[in-house]
């Protein structure tokens, strides 16, 4: 009899910034920020300008809190969050190309 391995799934919080986000050194604030609170997951840049955070564990409105704060250049117009499951598991907190 075959046994399939079962894929866990963990919850995760995605978050997706719009605004002046790219090119302004975001995902290395967001990679500090997230390294100070203590939390894992990743940060990257998508084609249609916005940046994608993925927090597996940690608190994601803290880091939301802080993000906000952030002085010009950077501009947050918009955040948008919700739920997820995720089988990737972070030890850190990355920045992926």
């Amino acid at each position: 009899m075959n046994e399939k391995k079962s894929q866990h799934f963990l919850p995760a919080m995605h978050i997706l910034i719009k605004g002046n986000v790219q090119g302004v050194c975001f995902r290395i604030t967001t990679k500090h920020l997230a390294d100070q609170l203590g939390i894992k997951g990743y940060v990257r840049n998508l084609s249609n300008g916005c940046v994608e955070i993925c927090v597996t564990s940690g608190d994601a409105q803290k880091l939301i809190k802080q993000l906000e704060q952030e002085p010009p250049p950077i501009r947050i117009d918009g955040i948008e969050t919700r739920k997820i499951s995720l089988s990737d598991r972070y030890s850190s907190f990355e920045i992926k190309q």
